[in-house]
């Protein structure tokens, strides 16, 4: 089934294990990194003309309180790469003992290699697409799964270029999608509904998202489209809603069964998860 499906995909049959594809994907990791060092760079500029400016409304000794909280004062260790010790701040705003200083995972890049390590919801795929892949979890499966193909709709580092709203894809190619921070970017019941079209029987997609648990229903508004207001009420520029606890029934609604597993107890501290995030596990039905 799964070598059938794959030779009905002629746009990814040439990309997959090229040298051509290799070479592609190194110069656009190296595009990116120059990118991100240019941004980088802005920031800091714009930082210190802001304080020499005398507009900073936070005095000194806050400032400095700021600081020394970001200091790492325990150790963890991280399922990804082994490493043990103390984990670095990472984030706008930034988050205290956040990313391994060995392979940079993140809090939830930690929470998902662990739940794949315990239960096999990843490496247990024979035919995986991943959307907006994290360089981390994609050098992982792509060891593990027989076949894997990162997607994004702009990303030139990805294997395809693919709008997770209208996917250019057969139905029933792959058993597993993985989609982590991705469906609060997008028109999530149409991409949800794709993810489902793509999948074999019984398929699964991994899904991670922001989730207000407090918040009975999800909050979007389709009005709000300029990127400052979308950071304002969404919590980032390319949001375009904030999710509730009613997250499980657009799921449920789109076609799918849920499993959840949550970081929580002695096992966030260990490994530096998130207390409470969680991924989802949403078998087609």
């Amino acid at each position: 089934m799964v070598e059938r499906n794959f030779e009905r995909l002629p746009l990814l049959s040439g990309v997959l294990r090229t040298t051509a594809a290799a070479a592609r994907n190194a110069r656009g990791r190296a595009a990116a990194k120059a990118i991100a060092a240019v941004r980088r760079g802005k920031r800091r500029l714009r930082l210190a003309r802001y304080l020499v400016s005398g507009e900073a409304c936070v005095d000194d000794d806050y400032a400095l309180s700021i600081l020394a909280s970001l200091e790492p004062r325990h150790d963890h260790v991280c399922p990804l790469c082994g490493f043990a010790g103390r984990f670095l701040p990472f984030g706008l705003p930034p988050r205290p003992e956040a990313r391994c200083p060995c392979c940079g995972a993140l809090e939830r890049h930690r929470l998902l290699a662990y739940v794949d390590r315990s239960h096999g919801i990843l490496r247990e795929a024979k035919a995986l697409l991943h959307f907006a892949p994290e360089p981390l979890i994609a050098t992982t499966l792509r060891q593990s799964c027989l076949l894997y193909v990162s997607a994004d709709i702009a990303d030139p580092t990805a294997d395809i270029q693919l709008d997770i709203e209208n996917m250019d894809v057969p139905d029933g190619t792959f058993d597993t999608v993985l989609c982590s921070h991705v469906l609060e970017h997008v028109d999530d019941r149409r991409a949800l509904a794709e993810i489902r079209r793509v999948l074999m029987p019984g398929g699964r997609l991994v899904a991670m998202v922001p989730l207000a648990e407090g918040c009975r229903r999800t909050y979007e508004d389709p009005q709000v489209r300029d990127p400052g207001t979308r950071e304002l009420h969404f919590g980032q520029k390319d949001h375009v809603r904030r999710y509730g606890a009613d997250f499980r029934d657009r799921v449920r609604d789109a076609g799918f069964a849920l499993r959840e597993f949550t970081g929580e107890g002695a096992d966030a501290i260990r490994f530096g998860f998130t207390f409470g995030e969680k991924v989802f596990v949403c078998e087609k039905t």
